[in-house]
Parts: structure tokens; sequence; C-alpha cells
């Protein structure tokens, strides 16, 4: 009966890799040196396969919704924001709290992706942004996602005007 010498060896290879690696890493002068580029490939691929991202969002008091990011954390918030809505199935403005470890626990306002790590807990907040129209612009329409320019005040005599540190509009 032939063993299968190639599956038993990669097997035994694998059960000391990381030894292996930390032995190789620790290498130096030209053996590190000829080294370093399949140790660079390897980190790469080490990278890749690590970019999977396991988030748990809450929707409401009773119901949250495990997700999983394949393809790591985008960089840009909105486009964050629209993979969460997209799996949970959310429409509308929302806005994402995560559970902050630095505080508590606290919940706070997420601002960049950049603190979103595997195992975040994430927070649904649904906005409802009010649609009105400028009754004096006829051709005003209501909020986009991307709040663009600035909201007119209530009183039209300050629309324009800044508020100095004395309490009068410039």
């Amino acid at each position: 009966m032939a063993v299968p010498l190639e599956e038993k060896f990669m097997a035994q290879l694998d059960m000391h890799s990381s030894e292996l690696i930390r032995v190789i890493r620790s290498k130096g002068g030209a053996t590190r040196h000829k080294i370093a580029g399949i140790m660079q490939i390897l980190d790469q691929g080490t990278m890749m396969e690590n970019t999977s991202v396991r988030l748990l969002v809450i929707l409401s008091e009773d119901s949250s919704v495990r997700m999983e990011l394949r393809n790591g954390i985008p960089d840009l918030l909105e486009e964050f924001i629209d993979e969460v809505k997209n799996a949970c199935g959310l429409g509308g403005f929302i806005r994402l709290q995560y559970k902050d470890t630095d505080f508590g626990n606290t919940f706070v306002n997420l601002t960049s992706t950049t603190v979103i790590k595997d195992l975040t807990v994430l927070k649904v907040m649904k906005l409802a942004l009010p649609s009105f129209s400028d009754s004096r612009n006829p051709s005003s329409t209501p909020f986009s996602s991307r709040l663009e320019g600035h909201l007119p005040h209530p009183d039209p005599d300050l629309n324009g005007s800044r508020i100095t540190p004395t309490g009068r509009g410039s």
C-alpha cells in the first residue's frame, strides 16, 4: 500500500509553518536579503486572507444582523454605510454608531471607517430628515443624502449672516 508522502509532508509542514517563518525572519545578512522577496509575497498573501471582517449590526432593541465583509472595510464612510444598508435591507437616511471599547462600550457616532475592526458592534440610527422647500425659491428640492450648501435660517433677515462672538450678525 502506497503512502501519500507529499500529502503527509504538507500536513506536517503546515503544523510547523509558524515556527519556520519565525526562524526564517530571525536570519540576517545575505540569507535575509535572499528571502526578503519571498517573505513580502507571503505577508501580502496573509493580509489578503485576513481581510474578511465580521460585524454585528443592531437594527433595534429586538433585531440584529450578523454581517461579513469579505473584501475588507471600505475606506470611505459613505461606501461602508451603503454596504451596511444593502446587507441589512435598509433604506432612507441612517447614521451608524460603533461600540467604543475605550469609553466603556459606549455607542459613538461613526465618522471614519478606521475604527472598524473584526467583531465590531454597530448600531443603526434611522434619521428622519424633514422634506421641505423654500417658498421663495420654487425650484428647491427635498434634501438629498448628501446635504450641500447651507440650510436657510427660519428668519429671512438672518440668512447669509454670520454670528460674531458678541452675538450680533455681520
